[in-house]
C-alpha cells in the first residue's frame, strides 16, 4: 500500500479511528497495531505476509536462546540461525535472479529465470530484525520477553516497507508504557507528513518524467542538459526518499512514537563521509554497527580499514538492488571514501580549515562526486551510465534543451535552500500559528501541483 494513494488515507482514517479509543489500552492497541500494520503488508501481495510472520518467530525464538544459552557456541549457533534464515530469504527472493544472470553470462549457462516476484520493504524489515537479534548476542539490549511487542517492532507499518531502519534499543522501550496523545507531537506529525508529501508529489513526481525521458535515451542530449537532468535526479531522489521519511516519521510521532531522523541536509555536506553521515542515516548507521564494525573498522592498520570500508560499501550497494549498477555504485563510494581517508591523513590542514572558501570548494566537490556515483544508481545498465557520460562530453547544440524544466528546477533550488537554512526549520516548529499556516500552505501545493502518483523509489529495495 502506497503513501501517496487514497487507499492509504482511508485505511489511516480507520487506523485512527481505532488508535483515539484503544491508545490508553496498551495490550488493545498493541494488538489493533499488530492485525492492521499485516493488512497494510497484505495489501500488495497477501502470501507475502508469511515472510513477514516467519523472520518475526525465528528471531524472536533465537533471541530467546541467545540470551538463555550460557555457553557462547551455543549462542553463536542461534545466532547463525537468524543470520542465515534472515539472509537466506533476502537472498532468494531479491538476488536469485540476479545471480542467475550473472552466472549465465560468465559461464554461458542457459539458466531461466524464476518466476519470483519481490517482497516489498523485504530489506527493511529482515535487516531490522536481524539488528535485534545481533544486539541481544552482543549483550547490547535483553531479550524481549512479550512476543507481541516483537511483532509490532518488526511489523510498525509507518516504516515497514521502505524505513527508517528502526533499532530495537529505541523502540521497543517505547511499548512499555501506553502512548500518550500530546498536542505537540500532532502537530509536528501533521507538519512532518505534509512536508514529506510535498517533497515527494511536489518535487520527486515533478521532476521524474523530466529524468525518465533523460535516462531512457541519454545519447539525444547535449551536454547542459545531461547535467541538468543529473541534478534533476539528485533532488529527486531526495524528495522521494526523504519524503516516504518525513511520512513514516510523522505518523510514528502522531502515535507517540519518536523515530530517529532519516536525513540530515545531505547535500550540504563537505565530504564522502560527511554524506553518510546525513544521507539514510538508519542504513548508514546499520552497515557501520553491523557489518564495518564486525569486520574490524579501523582497529587493524590501513589496509584493513580500506578493505572494511570497500566490502561495507560493496555490500551496502548490493542492498539497495540486485544489479551490477548498485554494486559499482556502492564500489565508487567505497573508494571515495578511502581515498578520503588518505587525503585526510596527507593534508589535514585542508580537512580541517575553516575558511569559507576551501568550506566551499570542499561542498562543490562532494556533491558533483555524489552527482557522479548517481548516474550508475539511476541508469538501468552500465550501457546507460556509457550513454549518460557520452552526453555530459556532448557540447554540441541541442533541440531538446528548450525543453529543458529550469523554471522548476530553479524552484527547487530555492526549496533546497530553504530547506538547509536550519534557522527557518527551527522557526517553522517553534510557532503553532506560523507551522499550522504553513502546512495549510503545503497541503494546497500538494493539490494542485502533485499531478503524478508514482510508487516511491525506495519501494524495490
Amino acid at each position: 500500500m502506497r503513501f501517496n494513494s487514497y487507499t492509504f488515507f482511508i485505511f489511516l482514517g480507520v487506523y485512527l479511528l481505532f488508535y483515539i479509543f484503544s491508545h490508553k489500552h496498551n495490550k488493545t492497541f498493541k494488538i489493533g497495531t499488530v492485525i492492521f500494520s499485516y493488512f497494510f503488508y497484505a495489501w500488495t501481495y497477501p502470501p507475502y505476509i508469511a515472510l513477514l510472520l516467519v523472520s518475526t518467530v525465528i528471531d524472536y525464538f533465537c533471541g530467546l536462546k541467545i540470551e538463555y544459552e550460557s555457553e557462547k557456541r551455543r549462542r553463536r549457533f542461534f545466532l547463525i540461525i537468524s543470520l542465515v534464515a534472515n539472509l537466506g530469504m533476502l537472498g532468494y527472493f531479491k538476488y536469485c535472479n540476479f545471480f542467475i544472470s550473472s552466472f549465465s553470462g560468465i559461464f554461458g549457462f542457459g539458466m531461466h529465470h524464476l518466476d519470483i516476484i519481490l517482497p516489498v520493504g523485504i530489506s527493511f524489515y529482515t535487516f531490522q530484525s536481524m539488528s535485534y537479534t545481533i544486539d541481544v548476542y552482543r549483550k547490547k539490549i535483553p531479550h524481549e520477553k512479550s512476543f507481541l511487542d516483537f511483532a509490532l517492532y518488526v511489523s510498525f507499518f509507518p516504516q515497514l516497507v521502505a524505513g527508517p531502519i528502526v533499532f530495537a534499543r529505541d523502540f521497543l522501550k517505547q511499548l512499555k508504557t501506553p502512548p500518550k496523545y500530546d498536542v505537540d507531537n500532532l502537530y509536528r506529525g501533521v507538519m512532518l507528513i505534509l512536508f514529506g508529501y510535498f517533497l515527494k508529489s511536489v518535487i520527486a513526481d515533478n521532476l521524474s518524467n523530466a529524468v525518465d525521458q533523460f535516462f531512457l535515451n541519454p545519447s539525444l542530449f547535449s551536454s547542459y542538459e545531461a547535467l541538468y537532468y543529473c541534478y534533476c535526479y539528485a533532488f529527486q531522489i531526495f524528495g522521494d526518499f526523504a519524503g516516504y521519511s518525513y511520512i513514516a516519521i510523522g505518523i510514528a510521532l502522531i502515535l507517540g512514537f519518536v523515530f530517529p531522523k532519516n536525513f540530515d541536509y545531505p547535500y550540504l555536506s563537505i565530504s564522502i563521509t560527511d554524506f553518510w553521515r546525513r544521507w539514510h542515516i538508519s542504513l548508514s548507521t546499520w552497515l557501520k554497527e553491523y557489518l564495518y564494525f564486525s569486520l574490524g573498522g579501523n582497529k587493524f592498520g590501513v589496509l584493513k580499514t580500506y578493505r572494511n570500508l570497500m566490502i561495507t560499501m560493496l555490500l551496502g550497494g548490493l542492498w539497495h538492488g540486485a544489479s551490477w549498477n548498485f554494486v559499482i555504485w556502492g564500489g565508487i563510494h567505497g573508494s571515495m571514501l578511502a581515498v578520503e581517508k588518505f587525503l585526510i591523513s596527507a593534508f589535514p590542514a585542508f580537512f580541517e580549515s575553516k575558511n569559507k572558501f576551501l568550506l566551499f570548494l570542499r561542498w562543490f566537490i562532494t556533491f558533483h562526486l555524489v552527482i557522479l556515483a548517481w548516474i550508475f544508481f539511476r541508469s538501468s545498465s552500465l550501457d546507460k551510465v556509457w550513454e549518460v557520460f557520452g552526453a555530459l562530453g556532448n557540447f554540441s547544440n541541442s533541440p531538446y534543451l528548450l525543453q529543458a524544466r529550469i523554471p522548476f528546477l530553479m524552484i527547487a533550488i530555492i526549496f533546497a535552500a530553504a530547506l538547509f537554512r536550519e534557522k527557518i526549520y527551527n522557526i517553522i516548529f517553534s510557532n503553532k500559528i506560523v507551522y499550522s499556516f504553513t502546512a495549510f500552505v503545503l497541503f494546497y501545493l500538494w493539490l494542485t501541483m502533485g499531478k503524478n502518483s508514482n510508487s516511491f523509489i525506495y519501494f524495490q529495495f
